[in-house]
C-alpha cells in the first residue's frame, strides 16, 4: 500500500511537472496552473463514499458542468462561476442526505 502512495505521488509530481513546463519556456508558476483539480477530487471521493466504479460516473459529471459552465457566459450572459455553484449545492446536498440516513438507521437500532 505504501508503494501505491509513492508510485501516485510520483506520477502526480511527474504530471505537475510537464503542466509547467509545458505552458511556459521561461519556468514559471501561475497561480491558476492547476484549476483546483485536488479540491475537485476530494469532493468526488466523498460523493462516491470510497468507491472506484462511483469515481468515474461522478467526476464525468462534475466535468460536464464545468464545461457546460463556462458556456453559460456565451449563450445566457451568466456567470461562469455558476457551476461551482451547483456543483456545492449538489456536494451539500448528498452529503446531508448521507447524513441524515446515518442518522435515521441509527435510532432504528
Amino acid at each position: 500500500m505504501l508503494l501505491a502512495f509513492a508510485l501516485c505521488g510520483a506520477l502526480a509530481g511527474l504530471a505537475g511537472w510537464i503542466l509547467v513546463i509545458g505552458t511556459s519556456a521561461r519556468h514559471n508558476l501561475f497561480p491558476l496552473i492547476s484549476g483546483g483539480y485536488g479540491f475537485l477530487a476530494i469532493l468526488v471521493v466523498l460523493l462516491a463514499n470510497l468507491s472506484a466504479v462511483w469515481s468515474v460516473p461522478i467526476s464525468f459529471f462534475f466535468a460536464a458542468i464545468a464545461m457546460g459552465s463556462l458556456q453559460l457566459a456565451l449563450q445566457r450572459q451568466l456567470d461562469s462561476s455558476l457551476g461551482g455553484v451547483i456543483q456545492g449545492m449538489l456536494v451539500l446536498a448528498i452529503l446531508i442526505t448521507q447524513g441524515l440516513q446515518s442518522r435515521l438507521s441509527g435510532r432504528r437500532e
